[in-house]
């Protein structure tokens, strides 16, 4: 195979492996999906295959198999959205950030991106080529300079992309602040320095700029775009200069290979043809001079205006918001705009665990009645599942609330016991203050109950 063989592969393979990630990276959760169920259902070695022979009780979960649970377990993982409420998180997060409507680049933008990548390498490795390893040989420079080039255009690719996100957070920071002060520059305009996801009610009461701002920050920051700036500039002109270098270097190789020597000729003959001949190659070599740099101008233009689309598709696409990518992902990747679609997705993951489940209890009582020395109980439901563990996370909770008035209240009786022994007197009002703490612990865990009994019939498709 000769070296031009080698590089035409060598690319095409680097292209195939680039969109080959790229499309993984985009539909991963439809990959992962597929794959499971393919899993699942594979002859002999699949996954309901080895779980169909283990019979074993889960000592931990009262009528439930441990093969029963671990295959609940696998499909509960799809389901994202599990309450109205969180949806709702979701989306208020997005529009106090300003990154409602916005989504990551598409799959052919990230394929436009690769494409873009391969053919800077591909330029960028001719104009390395012969200088990247001094004294090598021509296939060694040649591997050399590819490696290179492809590592300087990731390195743009990542920069401008970079830098685009940077100018669209800095123009929503910007938005922010223009907001406080046409509002009089009433009070302070943060009072957080951010609000996470999980407490996006935090400044419920404070001003759409100051929402903005506690996710955004408040202060603009151009280090990326100016790097990147730097970054481009020196290497187009890095680039053009090498283009030049080597154009004159063919020029003054094509003058000493165009030197003639005249043998028996007069000397005055031999001075003309000498004239010509030089006349005809320094024009020559004008017009290549001429036509070279022309075209590297225009390949460097081509360049620049390539790092610029880099920018401004880091502008359009993506989020300001620190934990936005976070909701856009707790939505689906943007696959859900309401929550009627959340729950038909829900449902759909429902019936087809219900289904998996039925299949294993099927096999699991087949096996347990050739195999097995007592009867199993295989009537559990996927929505059990779901239902047992919303009460589980609701007790932990409660637990963990129970955990924290226990360890406040010794600080109350140690402070009464520095200053004097408990006297008759104030053992009931210690008494009645345990007793309103734990009406208001049961209190909490009824309305909980009824929060969970409410996210449970949403996922049935009921009303409450």
């Amino acid at each position: 195979m000769t070296v031009l063989e080698f590089v035409r592969e060598f690319w095409w393979a680097v292209l195939l492996s680039v969109f080959s990630m790229i499309l993984i990276k985009i539909y991963w959760d439809q990959v992962k999906w597929w794959w499971m169920n393919t899993w699942y259902a594979f002859p002999l070695i699949g996954k309901l295959s080895r779980l169909a022979r283990d019979d074993t009780r889960d000592e931990q979960h009262s009528g439930w198999l441990t093969s029963e649970r671990a295959l609940c377990a696998d499909y509960a993982k799809f389901i994202v959205v599990k309450s109205r409420d969180q949806f709702d998180n979701y989306n208020s997060y997005l529009e106090r950030s300003g990154d409602l409507g916005r989504k990551p680049l598409s799959p052919f933008m990230w394929i436009l991106i690769a494409v873009l990548v391969v053919v800077e390498a591909m330029g960028f490795s001719y104009v390395l080529a012969g200088y990247t390893i001094p004294g090598a040989s021509e296939a060694m420079q040649s591997y050399g300079a590819m490696g290179i080039a492809f590592l300087i255009s990731v390195i743009l690719v990542a920069f401008t992309h970079y830098a685009g996100g940077e100018l669209y957070r800095n123009s929503k920071v910007n938005e922010a602040r223009r907001e406080w002060r046409d509002d009089g520059k009433r009070g302070q305009l943060t009072y957080k320095t951010n609000v996470s996801l999980s407490k996006n009610y935090e400044d419920d009461d404070k001003p759409h700029y100051t929402q903005m701002a506690h996710r955004v920050g408040k202060n603009p920051s151009y280090m990326i775009s100016i790097l990147t700036l730097v970054f481009v500039v020196v290497v187009a002109v890095f680039a053009t200069y090498v283009r030049g270098v080597v154009l004159e270097k063919e020029l003054t190789s094509e003058v000493t290979g165009a030197q003639t020597s005249y043998f028996n000729v007069p000397k005055e003959l031999a001075d003309v043809a000498v004239a010509a001949e030089t006349k005809a190659l320094q024009d020559t070599q004008d017009l290549d001079r001429h036509g070279g740099w022309g075209t590297f101008i225009v390949l460097a233009f081509i360049f620049v205006f390539l790092q610029i689309l880099g920018v401004i598709l880091g502008y359009k696409y993506g989020f300001a918001g620190l934990q936005s990518k976070e909701a856009y992902r707790g939505l689906g990747n943007g696959r859900f705009h309401t929550y009627d679609e959340v729950l038909a997705h829900v449902d759909e993951i429902i019936r087809v665990a219900q289904s998996r489940l039925g299949d294993l209890q099927q096999r699991l009582e087949a096996h347990n009645s050739l195999h097995g020395n007592q009867a199993v109980n295989t009537q559990k439901t996927f929505r059990d599942y779901l239902l047992e563990v919303a009460q589980e996370k609701h007790e932990s909770s409660v637990q963990h609330q129970a955990i924290g008035q226990k360890q406040a209240a010794p600080v109350v009786t140690e402070s009464v016991m520095n200053n004097s022994v408990p006297t008759p007197s104030s053992q009931p009002v210690i008494q009645e203050e345990d007793e309103v703490a734990k009406l208001k612990a049961e209190l909490a865990k009824q309305q909980e109950i009824a929060e969970l009994k409410r996210q449970l019939a949403s996922l049935k498709g009921e009303s409450v």
